[in-house]
């Protein structure tokens, strides 16, 4: 009985340990309105959500050592409740090798009746 006490000591408080220990990757998010050039690390997570009105279709295209790894629907809530016109897509990419790297949003259909490019270029170190 002692035996199992101990075991279930020593695993318990080793999984305590990992759950406390700090990420080795981090998500950078860009939020400025004008896309500018930012640097990142090998391993980052970059994520992006493009600013589109209802109905607008998003094309996107990346180059670089990056690629696309999760794409999500996601909406803002405020007390519980939905905010009005808050629902986007936001799209992350995972960082393979070092280098430059270019991602191209290009909305069209709706209200956009011209197709609109938004570019974002990043260096990886």
């Amino acid at each position: 009985m002692k035996m199992l006490l101990v075991a279930v000591m020593v695993l318990g408080t080793s999984g305590a340990a990992l759950a406390m220990q700090p990420a080795k990757e981090q998500t950078v998010v860009s939020v400025s309105g004008e896309p500018h050039d930012f640097t990142v690390e090998r391993g980052d997570v970059v994520r992006f959500s493009p600013s589109a009105p209802a109905g607008v279709a998003v094309q996107v295209k990346s180059s670089g050592p990056i690629r696309l790894v999760r794409k999500a629907r996601v909406r803002q809530l405020v007390d519980g409740e939905p905010m009005i016109g808050s629902a986007g897509v936001e799209y992350e990419f995972s960082t393979t090798g070092r280098g430059k790297a270019k991602v191209i949003f290009t909305m069209q259909g709706g209200p956009v009746p011209k197709p609109k490019t938004v570019e974002y270029q990043f260096t990886i170190e």
